[in-house]
């Protein structure tokens, strides 16, 4: 019977600039601001992953692509990690590389001594055999055709519920090498690639949860999707981490990684045992306040507290209660509709965010509320261009379309009414 306990995580992009929280001096490195806080943060997430994995008695560790920026890493970071690797003593990593993180000419990868422990699955080394504990890890260059291409239309939600089926016609291209497979050893393999889900003409490293599947596979750690994803694919032994420590405002809510086991026992039969464990640092939130009936900035005030406080409440205090607030970023989106006239102090709103936490942006997407039911009989301009505007919208295919072309109607409004937009 073999056993196999490991951490899987994916996608650290270490040295990321966060070139959105600001820079001095323009080089995304420099300087001491909320971005390089923020490097600061995935230094200490890796750190906290490494130590998740000696607290957990973990033999593995697998990262599965993008562990720093290719074009941003400093060679001071990459001593960081090695020295990390080495402490790791009897603890074996295997990195394969990613979109970010390429392996070539120049790359870390490639032209730097690595620990003893740590095992670089690309070039000429596929896959690492331990015949003696019955494991085998292969990366994507054991199985030559590996890659493929569908024609996948859809959204994200569509996609996942996809892979969660297994996929289905998927244009399986070239031969795939399954000699290498012995069954009776436990078997993991690394990828980074999209699986199962088409997102433009130049989706990087298309694959199959079918295909994989068919390799003969105990466990595959994916890496790309910065959103987690959890045994994916007919078998269930495809799983996604998404990125551990959260990287913008379209990556929301809690990070972290995979503590999990492998069991096979004598008879063939497999136990897969996969954990999530959260290691978020910071977290990004995007809160839509609708500040329709506000008459003050007080009171837009007192909605935005309301929200802060339901994520906080909603966390647990887990990622955001350690250094009260520190730990948020925010993207604030006001909406709804306003007395007309009625100015948003965006400074003000700002300033009292201001030490509570860690980065916030405001913007006023709220419109000045109007009566077009009388607008729309007014014999001039401004009822033409009621009229106009509301058979447009009751036309409108979407909400996409519909939400735009009222905010046209307020703004031609507004600007017949004032000769200006406060946009």
């Amino acid at each position: 019977m073999g056993c196999i306990k490991f951490v899987h995580c994916a996608d650290v992009h270490l040295d990321a600039p966060f070139s959105s929280l600001g820079t001095k001096d323009g080089s995304p490195l420099a300087g001491t601001g909320k971005s390089a806080v923020r490097r600061m943060d995935l230094r200490n997430t890796f750190r906290k992953i490494m130590d998740i994995a000696r607290e957990e008695g973990a033999g593995y560790v697998f990262i599965s692509g993008d562990l720093y920026e290719h074009g941003f890493v400093r060679k001071s970071t990459i001593n960081y990690v090695n020295s990390i690797f080495k402490s790791l003593e009897d603890i074996k990593v295997f990195i394969v590389p990613g979109n970010h993180d390429p392996w070539g000419k120049g790359s870390y990868y490639m032209d730097f001594e690595w620990a003893d422990n740590v095992y670089i699955l690309a070039g000429n080394r596929t896959h690492a055999y331990f015949e003696e504990e019955g494991i085998c890890i292969y990366g994507p260059g054991a199985f030559p055709g590996i890659y493929g291409d569908r024609d996948f239309q859809g959204t994200f939600k569509d996609a996942v519920n996809t892979i969660k089926s297994g996929s289905e016609g998927f244009d399986i291209k070239g031969p795939v090498n399954r000699g290498l497979v012995n069954p009776g050893f436990i078997n993991i393999l690394l990828m980074h690639g999209t699986l199962d889900f088409k997102i433009g003409q130049d989706n990087y490293n298309p694959l199959s949860s079918r295909r994989l599947e068919s390799l003969g596979m105990d466990y595959i750690a994916l890496g790309h999707f910065h959103k987690r994803m959890d045994g994916l694919g007919s078998q269930g032994i495809i799983y996604n981490p998404g990125s551990p420590e959260p990287l913008g405002f379209d990556e929301p809510g809690e990070h972290g990684i995979y503590v999990g086991s492998v069991m096979k026992k004598g008879n063939g039969e497999k136990v897969l045992d996969v954990k999530f464990k959260v290691t978020n640092a910071k977290r990004y939130e995007v809160l839509r306040i609708d500040i329709s009936g506000c008459v003050t900035d007080e009171e837009i005030m007192a909605r935005i507290n309301d929200a802060i406080a339901r994520i906080k409440s909603a966390a647990g205090g887990a990622a955001v209660d350690v250094v009260p607030g520190e730990a948020l970023l925010l993207s604030i989106v006001l909406c709804g509709y306003i007395e007309q006239g009625f100015k948003v102090d965006m400074e003000y709103l700002l300033s009292c965010l201001e030490g509570r936490v860690f980065y916030a942006k405001v913007e006023n997407q709220a419109v000045p509320g109007y009566d077009f039911d009388e607008i729309k009989k007014e014999a001039g301009i401004k009822g033409l261009f009621a009229r106009k505007m509301l058979g447009l919208i009751e036309e409108a295919k979407g909400d996409y379309e519909r939400d735009l072309l009222v905010k046209a109607l307020y703004y031609g409004i507004q600007a017949i009414e004032e000769g200006k937009v406060d946009i």
